[in-house]
């Protein structure tokens, strides 16, 4: 009940650190009146591939991607594929997701199935962010914010 007025939330999962600025996040969000707008970063490898359309539009969102998949998106980006950073602004919109269901997860639930027909974009990461969900990860995080 306490999300439920009239304004965007911002949704970032518990395992991630980061010094990004949102403001321009929300902007881009507000700008285009978006049912989600996600932060997103660069990695060559991931559980999730984002594909941006025109003006940051997200057209397709793959989450989990099989073998053939991977093969589709090709394995040798150098710059990296664009993957989901774990920090969105949400509409109110959004909540009918949570309410309607017992526990649901974003990416499966929300992005893969409707990035083609809901006005969700990406905004790529300019500062820092670690994941820290392995021993490996939280030393870096350690390094990345001292």
């Amino acid at each position: 009940d306490w999300l439920n007025n009239d304004d965007n939330f911002l949704v970032v999962y518990g395992d991630i650190l980061t010094d990004q600025a949102l403001s321009f996040l929300i902007d881009a969000h507000n700008q285009h009146n978006a049912f989600a707008t996600l932060l997103m970063h660069r990695r060559k490898t991931s559980n999730s591939f984002i594909e941006l359309g025109s003006n940051g539009r997200i057209i397709n969102f793959i989450e989990r991607p099989d073998d053939i998949e991977m093969k589709k998106l090709g394995s040798d980006n150098p710059e990296g594929f664009l993957v989901n950073s774990a920090v969105q602004i949400l509409s109110q919109e959004s909540l009918d997701y949570i309410i309607s269901n017992d526990w649901f997860d974003l990416p499966w639930d929300v992005y893969v199935p409707d990035c083609k027909t809901k006005n969700i974009y990406g905004v790529e990461l300019t500062g820092k962010r670690v994941a820290i969900d392995s021993p490996e990860r939280y030393k870096l995080a350690g390094e990345l914010f001292p």
